[in-house]
């Protein structure tokens, strides 16, 4: 059984590439300052350590927009498969920052392994592009 657990959450946490997501399936978010609202950031990558460092490093950098922006901060996992973007999201992921998982319906979001991806808190629970599941 704990083999199990083991080769589950390395595979949750990118060091096996889970087949049914995008290259970089992880994107950063952190806490607007001037609204208290999350906000996406400009960050993707494969594993979720990765996602989290390049997101602190992100907002402490020059680039820009950075300074408008503070923690909390976190990442969260998209890909074409509803339950396992559900399932890596509540292993690994601050689910309370999300107001659910979405499903897009853009056909590039699925070509690109983002068809699922969560929709963060405050954000609306359905638009033209996407709708909550």
């Amino acid at each position: 059984m704990r083999i199990i657990l083991v080769l589950l959450w390395g595979m949750l946490m990118g060091s096996c590439s889970p087949s049914g997501s995008g290259e970089n399936p992880w994107a950063g978010y952190a806490t607007h300052k001037e609204t208290g609202r999350l906000a996406w950031r400009p960050v993707s990558k494969a594993r979720y350590g990765a996602c989290i460092d390049a997101t602190r490093w992100e907002m402490s950098s020059e680039s820009a927009g950075a300074a408008s922006y503070r923690p909390p901060l976190g990442c969260g996992y998209s890909g074409n498969q509803y339950w396992r973007v559900w399932l890596v999201n509540q292993l690994a992921a601050n689910m309370d920052d999300f107001e659910c998982i979405a499903r897009f319906s853009d056909k590039a979001a699925a070509a690109d392994g983002h068809r699922y991806s969560p929709v963060l808190n405050g954000f609306p629970r359905e638009t033209e592009s996407y709708r909550c599941e």
